[in-house]
């Protein structure tokens, strides 16, 4: 286009820098409320994440509550189980559990004492025994211990 008029020519440069204007400053305020909304979102996801996270340990804490409830009630029939019972010992085995000279308060079960294992270890060391406080006292497990190995009890 080409204006003759001064003042037409004017008015048209104004309204097209306005018209200019007004479209950057609608693109800035759309990209800081999506930058908001992202903090937002992200912030969201945060907490559920630490939700989700919160319930799981609970969950597993329940679940070990559970299953030691049921090892205290059980643990001789399973046992008796994994002796006797050749055609469930290897699903039996897996509800086993121990107490390690690592782990004297908690059982652990027997794929926790394999994961704990020493890599150069190619044996499985156990003790049996009447009780725990008997099995401490032993000189054999002593020599164990004073070698970093793990023993079941």
């Amino acid at each position: 286009f080409v204006f003759k008029d001064t003042a037409t020519t004017e008015i048209y440069t104004r309204s097209i820098v306005g018209s200019v204007r007004c479209v950057q400053e609608t693109a800035i305020k759309m990209i800081e409320n999506m930058a908001k909304s992202n903090e937002t979102v992200k912030s969201n996801e945060t907490a559920k994440t630490n939700e989700t996270e919160a319930k799981e340990a609970n969950k597993t804490t329940n679940e070990t509550s559970k299953y030691e409830k049921f090892w205290g009630l059980f643990h001789k029939n399973i046992k008796l189980g994994v002796i006797e019972d050749s055609s469930n010992r290897i699903s039996l085995s897996k509800l086993l559990r121990f107490y390690s000279t690592k782990s004297m308060k908690k059982q652990i079960s027997f794929e926790e004492y394999l994961a704990r294992k020493k890599a150069k270890q190619d044996v499985i060391y156990y003790l049996a025994g009447d009780s725990k406080e008997t099995l401490i006292k032993s000189p054999l497990l002593q020599k164990l211990i004073n070698n970093d190995i793990e023993v079941l009890l």
